[in-house]
């Protein structure tokens, strides 16, 4: 299989033991045609040379070898100095996508999942519903695509959580810590009047340092599940600085 190959080449010649001054460069890949006969290499006169070239051909699905020489005022060419390189196969032309589908969790064969609208493209966007009826665990989002050629891709997964919970659920307990977690359920509790949305203002026992501390409240619910909690940060002052006020 052959293709067009594109070679970005940093050269660095040096004029060493001949003290030539370079005049000219060329490449050849593979098979020597002779020197003056490679493919020339732009160069500027100077006793030593530093740039790039880029290479271009068809070559075979393999190992080749890029060779580089130059030539010296004197008509003198140097030795190639060679360097492998590995020629791929070709990459397949990117295809317009026809069809794209998906499911969670069990795949029901190639173009039997659930359709999505395409536009014309090699490139999707979408938006996908969580089916109410996935029960509490960890599930997997897979998509695949069908190109102009009615070939399917890959299938592409994702993983994500489900956590189903009573919309009627109230707020039952509360509690709080200040700094370091105690655990679930060993923090100082707060007062509140149980509720789907509980809203209020409670103390705290501070019996900390001056200084910058992080204040944590969570709430339980009538399932017995804790909440993530959430946190504030307050500082703590020693010395208090004067307060206006008027008569």
């Amino acid at each position: 299989m052959k293709k067009l190959f594109l070679f970005l080449v940093a050269i660095l010649w040096v004029a060493g033991v001949y003290a030539q001054t370079l005049v000219s460069a060329e490449y050849f890949v593979d098979a020597d045609p002779g020197p003056g006969q490679g493919t020339a290499v732009p160069v500027t006169s100077s006793d030593d040379y530093s740039g790039s070239f880029q290479i271009s051909g068809t070559y075979t699905e393999g190992i080749h070898s890029l060779f580089l020489r130059a030539k010296g005022i004197h008509g003198i060419w140097s030795g190639p100095e060679v360097r492998l390189f590995y020629q791929a196969k070709n990459f397949p032309t990117i295809n317009s996508i026809l069809q794209a589908e998906y499911f969670f969790d069990t795949d029901p064969g190639p173009g039997s999942g659930t359709q999505l609208p395409v536009a014309t493209g090699n490139t999707l966007s979408f938006n996908v519903m969580i089916p109410q009826s996935l029960h509490s665990g960890i599930h997997m989002f897979c998509m695949r695509t069908m190109s102009e050629f009615k070939v399917w891709s890959t299938t592409q997964t994702r993983l994500f959580f489900v956590q189903t919970q009573k919309l009627s659920e109230n707020i039952v307990s509360a509690e709080y810590f200040i700094d370091k977690d105690p655990g679930i359920g060993l923090g100082e509790s707060i007062t509140i009047t149980p509720g789907a949305n509980v809203i209020g203002s409670f103390a705290i026992n501070n019996p900390f340092s001056s200084g910058k501390h992080n204040l944590y409240v969570r709430v339980k619910n009538e399932e017995g599940n804790w909440s993530l909690w959430a946190t504030e940060s307050y500082n703590v002052c020693s010395v208090y600085s004067p307060v206006a006020d008027f008569d």
